[in-house]
């Protein structure tokens, strides 16, 4: 049973790319990128509460779980949308290839400092030498994926200010920090709920609401929609929301049972192989890039690193 786990668990990486990019696309049509995530937020939400009726899930949380569960299990929808708004700062200022790797490097750090001192409730996983190395593998397999197609990017970050780099480089490795965290506090919402969608559906709930506030959705929001319609964007654009409400309660669902560690490390494994995919095939109208040798051994010692972590 733990292979389909972490099955799913890579399913879920291989969509991270392509609910970016169809996210991408819509933006292009709404024209900014925090509405386009409050329509992909809002779908979401639909989609799940539609789900949640249809299957008849009580979709409101009785008040005393309010007044008995810690304080912190409710954020997981604002802390989604606080690390998508760092990675929308991030690019112009540290360039491409950090603005994917140093969120990335933080995910891990925290994922497996989670299992190891076993916070938000997550399962206990002790670190040991072989975990480390696991985790160091990792690192090196994402290094080796994204450095040879970004190097021209980073030579245009270049030109930033050294100290203001290393402070948005911090705010970068933070805001992947603040991802492993997530994930962990919908996994325990989802065992408080007994409900992985339940806990879906409110993370989506709370991140709308809070990108409702951003947006000034009532102000300009619904007219740039509106042109998005009638620009005759094509269907898919309007469904990252969908994708994205699948991976919040597949993440849910898995970490009370695989780790935060190793479910952050197995979602990278699929989100950098679909990656590559998209680049080479160009799917959802992406530009076609090479994928280099390089990329693919790299692929390898992820993986390799993925294991280790997992058995140790």
């Amino acid at each position: 049973m733990t292979l389909v786990y972490i099955f799913i668990a890579l399913l879920t990486g291989i969509g991270i790319p392509l609910q970016t990019t169809i996210n991408s696309r819509l933006c292009e049509y709404v024209k900014y990128p925090l509405l386009a995530s409050f329509v992909a937020f809002a779908a979401g939400t639909v989609f799940l509460l539609l789900v949640s009726l249809a299957i008849g899930y009580d979709i409101f949380v009785p008040s005393a779980t309010f007044l008995q569960e810690p304080w912190w299990i409710w954020l997981g929808g604002t802390i989604g949308v606080i690390g998508l708004t760092t990675n929308i700062c991030l690019f112009p200022r540290i360039g491409s290839v950090q603005t994917v790797i140093i969120p990335m490097f933080g995910q891990i750090i925290m994922g497996v400092v989670i299992d190891h001192y076993g916070w938000f409730y997550s399962p206990h996983i002790p670190f040991s030498l072989p975990r480390m190395f696991g985790v160091l593998l990792v690192m090196t397999g994402v290094f080796m994926v994204i450095m040879p197609r970004k190097k021209e990017a980073e030579k245009q970050s270049a030109t930033t200010q050294t100290k203001t780099r290393r402070i948005w480089q911090l705010v970068g490795f933070m805001a992947g920090m603040l991802v492993a965290a997530r994930n962990s506090i919908n996994g325990q919402l989802g065992v408080v709920l007994e409900s992985s969608i339940q806990a879906g559906l409110i993370a989506l709930i709370t991140g709308t609401a809070v990108l409702l506030i951003f947006t000034g959705i009532a102000r300009q929001g619904l007219t740039n929609i509106t042109n998005a319609i009638k620009a005759k964007a094509p269907w898919w654009v309007w469904t990252g929301g969908i994708l994205g409400a699948f991976f919040i309660v597949a993440i849910a669902y898995l970490v009370p049972l695989l780790g935060t560690g190793t479910v952050v490390i197995i979602g990278i494994l699929g989100q950098l192989s679909c990656s590559l995919a998209i680049d080479k095939y160009g799917l959802l109208s992406s530009r076609k890039r090479p994928v280099t040798f390089r990329q693919i051994i790299g692929l390898g010692v992820l993986l390799i690193g993925a294991i280790t972590v997992r058995e140790f």
